[in-house]
């Protein structure tokens, strides 16, 4: 082959070079249209991820700066209202003992909350629960029936006698509900008598509440009262329970804790002994709380100021409550 007639050849290898090339070239690009789409698509993935992730934080963090708002208003709501107790009962503030809780936000004011009084008839409370707790488990008939001893007599409130002759043995039953209802001291002594004595059901008090107040008389305070009703409360649906709670928002004193509220929430048990004046429930309004409040010695025991101060007292932090 002559010289002149290896162009053609030259021109095709040439042309074979430039097409591959190109070729190649166009691979490699497509590739990385393909990848950097893919990059894209996980990137878009990635960031939506982040952000689904991350608005659930910002709702928590959101909602927890809402809590700490809301913790924080409370506490000066509670700082508030513990100093208007305080300045209601101004130089008497030594001659109580009182708890108020908020059942739904476990808001607490305890003033005194260790000073041990007389009970009165406030220990009747204990003495249903412990009856009802017998009853649950057994050992105790609520239908069994107790003759009157003269060694239960005693002066003070109660009615049993004009309802029912000496001479017939009286339900239990009925003997719960009249030491609520009446505060009726014989009836009460009736359930004492058969249920052991009063020292062992104060020490069964003790073991109920987790206290260690004296059981060597009818001694009390507002710390041990107030576990006692958060027991209830807390119980509330069981049928012994919900029984003692229907009975106590239908006593017949009407003096103290309910007298300016609405009695049909009051569910509160009185107390009098001597200069001791006293009234302890459990208040149910939409947002149920307790409201313990023993006293001694305040001045004008004869003309029942002692009754009144606690009935406004309860009013006041009735309508407090109420604009928490």
């Amino acid at each position: 082959m002559r010289k002149g007639d290896s162009w053609p050849l030259k021109l095709l290898f040439m042309a074979t070079i430039f097409f591959a090339t190109v070729a190649i070239i166009l691979d490699i690009y497509g590739r990385l249209v393909i990848s950097n789409t893919g990059n894209n698509k996980l990137l878009s993935v990635v960031k939506n991820n982040s952000k689904e992730v991350s608005e659930p934080v910002g709702s928590v963090e959101k909602k927890t700066k809402g809590i700490k708002k809301e913790s924080k208003k409370l506490k000066r709501w509670r700082e508030d209202l513990e100093e208007e107790i305080r300045d209601f009962w101004g130089e008497d503030l030594s001659k109580i003992g009182l708890v108020y809780y908020d059942l739904e936000r476990g808001q607490k004011i305890a003033i005194n909350e260790e000073k041990v009084f007389t009970a009165a008839s406030t220990s009747k409370v204990q003495l249903n629960m412990i009856a009802y707790d017998l009853a649950r488990n057994s050992e105790l008939s609520l239908d069994e029936k107790i003759l009157y001893s003269e060694g239960d007599f005693e002066e003070g409130a109660g009615r049993i006698l004009a309802d029912y002759k000496k001479t017939k043995p009286i339900p239990m039953q009925v003997l719960l509900d009249y030491s609520i209802k009446y505060s009726d001291n014989i009836a009460t002594n009736m359930i004492i008598r058969k249920l052991g004595g009063s020292t062992k059901l104060r020490n069964l008090a003790n073991i109920m509440a987790g206290t260690n107040t004296d059981t060597q008389g009818n001694y009390i305070t507002a710390e041990q009262q107030f576990r006692l009703l958060k027991i209830l409360y807390d119980k509330r649906e069981d049928q012994y329970y919900s029984h003692l709670i229907k009975v106590m928002k239908n006593t017949t004193c009407h003096d103290r804790l309910d007298k300016y509220l609405p009695r049909n929430i009051v569910a509160h048990k009185i107390g009098d002994y001597s200069t001791y004046v006293h009234d302890v429930g459990i208040i149910f309004t939409n947002k149920p709380y307790i409201l313990v409040v023993y006293t001694h010695d305040l001045p004008e025991l004869i003309y029942k100021e002692p009754h009144e101060r606690i009935a406004q007292l309860s009013k006041l932090i009735y309508d407090a409550h109420l604009k928490k």
